[in-house]
């Protein structure tokens, strides 16, 4: 006998219940995360008070290579901007009070306000330091402090994470998606860019020795890919990793499996080169989707209020769509109040490494009076003979030596950033300690300045030592001169 029309709308009937009954169970559930926060907080706080202490020990040094503020004129391009209640010279004092809140916030002192604070305090600096806040890390930060305002109440004095903890699946799913995006991103980019060596899928081939900061790990685990031929597999596994496993985070039977390869991942990443707080803050992050529990219960905002109840329902879907938006693809924007969430530095685009450099550069800067005798200027992360030095510095960052690895990419232009720092050098050697070592036999007021470069990599064959048991000469040296009193670099004596 066939089905009936009436038979046949009871099936669909049911089948709507049942997907409908799903969808609210997924969306609708409740999770213990009494556990997930008090790790996820403490870790937080944790990245956060080295961030602020590394921005501390450098900030003389970015503040005069940095000047772009105007103290004549006000900042904008962000809300909840420090420096349209403070001047800048006070700003310093909020840094040490953000590295006290820090502390206060590993006990759970004052969660939500710590947490805003400091979200404030990072976004005035990114402001007060475009060149040297604008890594990506920074902005994963912004979002993390801010997305984790959903997790905690702001009438909670202190938590107690000893007692169950309990919040909606709708609450997560901002941080969650922000987890997705940071990793497909990271993989789109590099399909998009049709840089030869993605294509070939023999990136790692040159990458442990070309990337801003290697240790001395990066040396062994890249003799290791080479000798192996393991460069096309990582680099298959890795597209595995940033395009197919992060979604997995979404479906709570894999979220679990999905967050632990990918602590595995970020681990691998930490011990092949220096990349600040990042990996480290991502650690934080999957943690907290590593620990959570859910529960087979629905969850629903309880509250005597049924406008902030419905206000902050509204919150929670502007902020999940957007993410859904801007998760599909690194071109899109926030859907709703695009510039609004721009000021705030949501939803961001990820993705390092779209296009590869195939070499590391030797960096020496010589001083003269004269152009005639000239004395070598000490730095920091590079040895005495211009190498860099593979020092293992995370989670430490090093922020103007990661800017001089880009400033390498193109030779040849000069940023107002490094004529600053040139200029300072010249005027004081010894003015910049996060990025010169201190030599009291180097005067100041020097005339000439000459900055060499030579490209480097690797060296496997310890037959030929070049001042270096690591790095190996691949062309010869190029010198720019920089004349103070014109202000003008020469190159061969053509000028720039």
């Amino acid at each position: 006998m066939g089905i009936t029309q009436l038979q046949l709308a009871e099936k669909m009937r049911k089948l709507s219940a049942l997907l409908l009954n799903k969808l609210s169970l997924y969306i609708f559930s409740k999770y213990e995360i009494s556990t997930a926060l008090s790790f996820y907080l403490r870790l937080v706080s944790l990245v956060f008070i080295v961030s602020i202490a590394g921005i501390l020990y450098q900030f003389n040094d970015l503040f005069l290579i940095d000047q772009v503020y105007d103290p004549d004129q006000p900042m904008y391009g962000i809300y909840f901007n420090l420096f349209s209640f403070i001047p800048v010279s006070f700003f310093k004092y909020f840094l040490y009070f953000s590295l006290v809140s820090s502390v206060a916030l590993f006990f759970f002192v004052l969660p939500f306000w710590l947490l805003f604070f400091n979200f404030i305090v990072y976004t005035s600096l990114i402001l007060l330091f475009p060149t040297f806040m604008s890594f990506q890390w920074d902005i994963l930060m912004v979002e993390t402090l801010l997305f984790s305002l959903l997790l905690v109440h702001p009438l909670k004095l202190r938590l107690n994470l000893k007692a169950p903890y309990v919040v909606s699946y709708l609450q997560l799913l901002p941080i969650l998606m922000l987890m997705v995006r940071l990793f497909f991103h990271s993989g789109v980019v590099k399909l998009l860019s049709n840089d030869f060596l993605w294509l070939t899928q023999s990136v790692l081939d040159i990458h442990l020795f070309s990337q801003p900061l290697p240790h001395f790990l990066s040396f062994y685990i890249h003799a290791l890919i080479v000798h192996l031929n393991l460069s096309s597999f990582l680099t298959q596994l890795m597209f595995i990793f940033e395009l197919i496993l992060p979604f997995f985070l979404l479906i709570p039977m894999y979220r679990k499996f999905a967050a632990s390869l990918l602590i595995f991942f970020q681990v691998l990443i930490i011990l092949t080169g220096n990349y600040g707080f990042f990996n480290f803050l991502v650690i934080s992050i999957l943690v907290l989707l590593l620990l959570i529990n859910q529960s087979s219960e629905l969850f629903f905002f309880k509250t005597s209020n049924k406008y902030i109840r419905g206000s902050f329902m509204v919150l929670l879907f502007v902020l999940i769509l957007n993410s859904v938006v801007v998760m599909v693809s690194p071109l899109n924007k926030a859907l709703i109040f695009p510039t609004e969430f721009s000021k705030l530095r949501l939803f961001n685009r990820y993705g390092l490494f779209a296009n590869m450099t195939t070499n590391q550069t030797r960096y020496q800067i010589h001083l003269s009076n004269d152009g005639i005798l000239w004395n070598r200027l000490p730095l920091k992360h590079f040895n005495s003979k211009g190498f860099p030095n593979l020092t293992f510095l995370q989670p430490y960052h090093p922020r103007i030596r990661w800017q001089l690895w880009f400033k390498f990419i193109n030779e040849y232009q000069y940023p107002l950033w490094y004529q600053s720092l040139i200029k300072l050098i010249a005027k004081d050697p010894n003015s910049l300690p996060s990025i010169t070592v201190p030599d009291l036999t180097l005067s100041g007021g020097y005339q000439y300045i000459k900055l060499c470069y030579q490209s480097i990599v690797f060296n496997y064959d310890r037959r030929l030592l070049f001042d270096s048991n690591y790095w190996l000469p691949i062309d010869k040296e190029r010198c720019h001169t920089y004349d103070v009193s014109k202000e003008t670099f020469y190159v061969n004596d053509i000028s720039f």
